[in-house]
């Protein structure tokens, strides 16, 4: 019966043991969600004011001048940064910056749009949905229930996802 009398105690230290934890987990999203939203010209302004450049979409342009426009480039530089936006650990912030990328450098050299956006977005939400990030919502349920860190986890899915993240680039090129 001594839960009774130090409960309030428990529920204190089990409450910090949780947040410590959380931020443990969590401390690394916060720069690259930060990167991406700066780099979103869409939601820059309301973070910078008005007039503020989307860095990541000037990081777009000045690939575009610096690689070689071809299928193989252009589906390997959309894969990556699908990959990069994934990173947030959610997948699915970058499915719109993916699309849009897909669809300024893809449509006006000709290429299907909708093949370059869909490997972009399968790359955000491989890597950021819980395969490839330890602090994404996924990895960090998964190793919870199977009892194994999520850096682990994530060191054991990474020849699969990355293998899958190839031939995925491979059949886009020829899709296109």
């Amino acid at each position: 019966m001594d839960c009774k009398k130090d409960f309030l105690e428990k529920i204190v230290e089990y409450l910090k043991a949780g947040m410590l934890f959380s931020i443990k987990i969590f401390a690394a999203v916060s720069p690259i969600a930060a990167f991406f939203f700066l780099g979103n010209p869409e939601s820059s302004p309301s973070i910078l004011g008005e007039g503020a450049p989307g860095f990541l979409f000037d990081l777009g342009s000045a690939m575009g001048e610096v690689l070689p426009m071809n299928a193989v480039a252009l589906a390997l530089g959309i894969a990556i940064i699908g990959g990069i936006t994934g990173l947030d650990g959610s997948g699915f912030s970058g499915v719109p910056l993916v699309a849009g990328l897909a669809a300024a450098l893809g449509g006006p050299l000709g290429y299907d749009v909708a093949t370059l956006a869909a490997l972009g977005q399968v790359s955000a939400i491989w890597v950021g949905g819980g395969c490839l990030s330890a602090w994404a919502f996924g990895a960090v349920a998964s190793a919870g229930v199977a009892g194994v860190s999520s850096a682990e986890l994530v060191r054991k899915n990474f020849v699969p996802v990355m293998s899958g993240l190839i031939i995925a680039t491979i059949a886009a090129v020829f899709m296109m």
